[in-house]
């Protein structure tokens, strides 16, 4: 699964996650500021593990879920 979420503490900024980086729902995983939106995207694409040494835990509001990340694509496209 694939999350639209809100990031309450980087002035309500919008990204995806996938279900393997949430904590509890109300946080996630990030990779560090160094990583680049498009290996971020990679990272995101092929749910790959977080590391916890060295990834960010930001809270966020989940804002909708969607089972397959092409479906996800979809529905952004279909917003704007």
């Amino acid at each position: 699964m694939f999350h639209i979420v809100k990031f309450i503490e980087d002035n309500d900024t919008v990204g995806i996650v996938p279900d393997n980086w949430l904590i509890g729902g109300s946080h996630t995983y990030w990779p560090p500021k160094s990583v680049s939106k498009q290996k971020i995207e990679t990272l995101v694409r092929k749910k790959v593990e977080p590391d916890d040494a060295s990834w960010d835990v930001t809270k966020v509001d989940i804002e909708r879920s969607f089972g397959e990340y092409s479906n996800m694509e979809r529905f952004l496209l279909l917003k704007d």
